[in-house]
């Protein structure tokens, strides 16, 4: 009796080794690819800055993703971004997030659903356009000196539901890379809506034709005194007929795009980070001067509320 249950146990512990593992049931990319990088170059970083201070926007970042179930008895699955997938530390007093439909996310937010889903079964595949940008806090204490080197560091996963996997090689992940330079120094602006008025079509020559400029201030909230030059970078959507313009907010005016120079006449091309604008820094009210006017873009230019965003990144020497 003895001999006849411990074989019946010694084929139970065999037939239990047998039984493969659960594979993961998830896999996205981008064009092919589970990794994209998307440089950070070098920030500064004030000790003082309070939290939830932005010290980097990427600026808009357009996505066509690719996901799929690859286990025969997958569930369906919402997708969703995993800010920091690897739980790692970025850098002192600094966290990492994305702003996803105009709302600021980090790790500490859990995942955030990118409004697709995928149905059950091994054979289900779903391709969504996704648009974010990465961004960079402060948030803690961070040193009022050194520097810190950025290396591939995931900034998000795209994954399923469940519990993050660490699966790099089969889920998207979106990296960064740079340095992070800390400072007691820094720059601060502000910069009230601009209006640019009520416009008829007939004020318009034909595509290329502008309206008149309306100038408008960025105002400094304070500069340190050891900053020599702030450059200024302007990033939002450009106009897909002229990629010098900056795009109208969709479901209003069309034809027409928004063009930005400083009011001496240096251009402002969008998303360009070898097209900054340099300026000796102001003091706290002082302002750096600009000016903004409608183009046509189109033959046709249909009505509506022709509005536009812009974000102004700062960095310094």
């Amino acid at each position: 009796m003895n001999s006849l249950l411990k074989s019946i146990f010694a084929l139970a512990l065999t037939l239990s080794a047998l039984v493969p593992s659960v594979s993961h049931a998830l896999a996205c990319n981008v064009g092919g690819a589970v990794v994209g990088t998307t440089p950070m170059g070098t920030q500064s970083v004030l000790a003082s800055a309070p939290d939830e201070t932005i010290v980097w926007d990427s600026g808009p970042i357009n996505r066509r993703v690719h996901c799929w179930q690859d286990a025969p008895a997958a569930p369906a699955s919402t997708i969703h971004f995993h800010v920091n997938p690897r739980n790692a530390a970025f850098a002192p007093g600094l966290v990492v997030g994305i702003r996803f439909n105009g709302v600021v996310y980090t790790q500490a937010n859990g995942r955030i659903f990118t409004g697709a889903s995928i149905a059950a079964g091994r054979l289900s595949v779903v391709d969504f356009d996704l648009s974010y940008s990465l961004v960079v806090l402060k948030r803690g204490s961070s040193p009022p000196s050194g520097s810190s080197t950025i290396t591939n560091y995931s900034i998000f996963q795209i994954d399923g539901d469940g519990a993050i996997p660490n699966a790099p090689v089969r889920n998207y992940n979106n990296l960064t890379s740079g340095t992070v330079n800390f400072t007691q120094e820094m720059c601060y602006i502000s910069i009230p809506p601009v209006d640019l008025g009520i416009r008829n079509s007939g004020e318009f020559s034909g595509v290329g034709g502008p309206t008149s400029w309306r100038n408008f201030p960025i105002i400094s909230s304070s500069c340190g005194v050891d900053v020599a030059t702030v450059h200024m970078r302007f990033d939002g959507t450009a106009d897909t007929n002229n990629p010098n313009l900056f795009a109208l907010s969709p479901g209003g005016a069309s034809g027409v795009g928004i063009e930005l120079q400083a009011q001496d006449g240096r251009t402002v091309v969008p998303n360009s980070a070898a097209n900054l604008l340099d300026w000796a820094p102001v003091a706290t009210g002082g302002n750096y001067p600009m000016r903004a006017r409608y183009v046509q873009t189109l033959p046709t230019i249909s009505p509506g509320a022709a509005n536009g965003t812009v974000t102004v990144l700062l960095s310094y020497n």
